[in-house]
């Protein structure tokens, strides 16, 4: 990716923090220079993206206040010239350019993430699916304020800042392993955050990059000043990108393909909103979809968020309910709520995008299961009722779907029938599917869920395979078709995608559950611990009856592994196994004790082998 720099304002920013840093916790001040010209001191550009690790959550926005790197000397610099509201919730598919900082060059061995959780909002759903606000607190029960969240990096992979490169820089919030839900009712959540960094951006996910319109250099490169979530008043850097003949284009309402939507660009004026989306690559961003103006979700219109619950005649008019509601207003802070209702009739113009389009569908597209995008009208409270819900009108807006993801058990494969487990993240008690078939009898059934498969191939398919599907709920009244699917991957082979978790808080840590330390892998005893080993995708547990699981290295391949030293108050961090695997013995032949584990990777039920990118350990408080 090449990136250039909004030089003016951000270089003063940090050479008044460097400034009022002096020699103690900034740059070392150098000794007074010679007479004459001063030379320009030499830095670099780091962008630093922001993702997060699949978890439970439905809403998790809170405040990142900012990031210093630090190098071994002890040089430290902020990167973030303004705090940064993110909801990680978001970021479980793709990851968010934060900031592109100019900072001093040098080797930077750890990285400070300070986050506020003072004003945190976090959604989550209870086991009947319904989504209730948590409150938070730390390990003691004291409500959350600031919080530092050190992280040392791999010593063989320090982030290199240098004149003329770009450097970057992941940071991955795991909200899985960072919080520990103590109760749903009502929903107390104990927060210790878990962090995890690379000096590269995650080569698995997209890269989505919120902005407004800087210039169209006659190449056609394109250069964005970042804004990530929609800030309006931000000055984080900028990002230059390219297109091509591929890129799809949303300008306005209307849509282009390849050089015509670059040719389209050239009428826009500078400042106005972009969002793009692409694969991460090794010099560049080339753009697979460019949104531009009003096309940018919140960009020109307030905009509601959310999943079909349940949908519901009244009149000329039909009740969407929604949950897990994102309030993005043109004026004012973003709101969210758990329920609302949106208003939709056959004036409601619904589209979805296509193969470098935008389909045009009937209001019977919005139906039980949907993600939409909707602009909306907040509608005057009407009543004083403590259960009446926010409505909002969109019955002449327009409603932009969203693909859909589900991830069930399989109960026919051919013609594909499934019983569901997740639907949009949400267990199926979260969803009223009365009305989805034209006779209430057909109405869709969440233990027979009916899937249109097309050209996809299910004939392999046998009854208790894990699938994970990606596509658009059918029409309201449909059923017994219930989902269209685009994508099918079947995640139930004996060698597959798995994750084992296991504490042993309640008895103080162990030193005895991890043997056989090697930098070819460890042997973990769950017999004393509180362990599970899940598929990925479903909550079924397939711990082996010995309890006794090998983890090993995948080997070639993106990998990092943690140690969380509360001690040293930071997370340690390792991209080589071999290195993790001697930290990890080390400590414990010290006396450390582990207080729990968690490891991803692929699992083979046949040798109950664990084959790992990622292992997070905690040592005992």
């Amino acid at each position: 990716m090449r990136i250039t720099m909004l030089r003016s304002l951000l270089s003063a920013l940090l050479l008044a923090i460097l400034a009022a840093c002096g020699g103690g916790g900034g740059v070392a001040a150098p000794n007074p220079a010679p007479p004459g010209p001063v030379p320009a001191p030499v830095s670099g550009d780091l962008a630093i993206a922001v993702t997060d690790a699949e978890g439970d959550f439905l809403v998790y926005e809170v405040e990142v206040e900012r990031i210093d790197l630090t190098t071994a000397a002890g040089d430290a610099v902020q990167t973030i010239p303004a705090s940064s509201r993110i909801d990680f919730a978001e970021l479980t598919e793709l990851s968010e350019l934060l900031t592109v900082a100019s900072i001093p060059a040098g080797v930077y061995a750890s990285v400070t993430l300070q986050l506020d959780f003072s004003d945190a909002v976090v959604l989550l759903q209870d086991e009947s699916g319904e989504v209730r606000e948590a409150s938070l607190q730390d390990a003691d029960g004291a409500p959350l304020g600031s919080v530092p969240v050190p992280l040392r990096l791999d010593p063989e992979r320090p982030v290199r800042i240098a004149a003329g490169t770009i450097a970057r820089l992941s940071l991955d919030f795991d909200l899985e392993a960072s919080n520990d839900v103590l109760s749903h009712d009502p929903p107390v959540v104990e927060v210790s955050p878990f962090v995890l960094a690379m000096p590269a951006f995650d080569a698995t996910r997209d890269l989505r990059v919120h902005g407004v319109l800087e210039e169209v250099a006659e190449d056609g490169e394109i250069t964005i000043e970042v804004r990530p979530w929609r800030r309006r008043p931000a000055t984080p850097g900028s990002a230059s990108f390219t297109t091509d003949a591929e890129t799809t284009w949303e300008i306005g309402d209307e849509t282009f393909v390849g050089d015509a939507g670059l040719a389209a660009l050239a009428g826009v004026a500078p400042g106005t909103a972009l969002l793009l989306v692409g694969p991460v690559a090794e010099r560049e961003l080339v753009a697979d979809r460019v949104l531009v103006g009003t096309a940018v979700p919140g960009a020109g219109s307030d905009v509601v968020t959310g999943t079909v619950l349940a949908r519901a005649p009244n009149g000329t008019v039909d009740v969407l309910t929604l949950g897990g509601v994102r309030v993005n207003a043109v004026a004012g802070p973003d709101r969210f709520l758990r329920r609302a209702e949106l208003l939709v009739s056959d004036q409601t113009s619904v589209r979805a995008r296509g193969a470098g389009s935008l389909l045009d569908l009937g209001d019977a597209a919005l139906s039980v299961g949907s993600r939409l995008v909707s602009e909306a009208v907040e509608a005057p409270t009407t009543t004083a009722a403590p259960e009446a819900l926010p409505v909002f009108d969109a019955t002449t807006a327009t409603v932009l779907l969203r693909r859909s993801a589900l991830t069930a058990e399989v109960v026919n494969g051919d013609p594909l029938v499934v019983d569901l487990v997740r639907l949009d993240g949400r267990r199926p008690g979260a969803f009223d599917f009365t009305g989805t078939a034209a006779d209430a009898t057909d109405d869709a059934d969440p233990d027979a869920y009916e899937i249109a498969t097309g050209v996809l191939d299910t004939t392999a398919l046998e009854a208790g395979d894990v699938v994970r599907l990606r596509g658009l709920v059918a029409d309201f009244g449909a059923a017994p078709l219930d989902f269209v699917a685009e994508t099918l991957v079947d995640v139930a082979t004996e060698d597959r995608g798995g994750r084992l978790t296991a504490a042993w808080r309640e008895v103080g840590g162990t030193g005895e559950a991890i043997s056989a330390i090697a930098p070819d892998g460890f042997i973990v005893d769950l017999s004393d611990a509180n362990a599970a080993l899940r598929l990925r995708g479903l909550r079924r547990d397939v711990l082996p009856e010995d309890a006794i699981v090998r983890v090993v290295p995948a080997g070639e391949g993106p990998s990092l592994f943690s140690l969380r030293d509360f001690g040293a108050g930071e997370i340690l961090l390792f991209q080589d196994f071999a290195a993790f695997s001697d930290a990890l013995l080390a400590g414990l032949q010290a006396g450390e004790r582990v207080a729990s584990l968690v490891a991803e990777g692929r699992y083979d039920r046949g040798d109950a082998r664990l084959t790992v990118r990622r292992v997070r350990v905690q040592w005992a408080q």
